[in-house]
């Protein structure tokens, strides 16, 4: 299974259904892919200045790539969003994520 299989039988589901639902999730990897890339250590520091100016977060390209980091750091949660969230929000349902390591609670 992978995010893109997964969305795609799970729009199918979403459609099929007659009126809004709680749809209860786990934290499975294919069911959390993140809307946009938000910048990780992996991320390079021209592409982390640019993340920042597509934000309008405030500051100066010629910190380190690290000091970028941790702008991106204490704003990031507001930018961070599953894609599955958002799709299920937009046809009318309600959206509820089981905590790490508790799938045992959906059976």
């Amino acid at each position: 299974m992978n995010s893109e299989v997964f969305k795609k039988w799970f729009l199918d589901l979403l459609r099929g259904l007659d009126e809004p639902c709680v749809i209860v999730i786990d934290n499975s990897k294919y069911h959390s892919a993140y809307t946009e890339e938000i910048p990780s250590t992996k991320t390079k520091k021209a592409d982390v200045v640019a993340w920042l100016l597509n934000k309008n977060i405030l500051h100066k390209a010629t910190k380190t790539r690290p000091e970028l980091l941790n702008i991106v750091k204490e704003d990031k949660e507001k930018y961070r969003a599953y894609e599955l969230d958002r799709i299920e929000y937009e046809m009318g349902h309600i959206v509820v994520r089981l905590p790490p390591y508790h799938c045992q609670l959906t059976q």
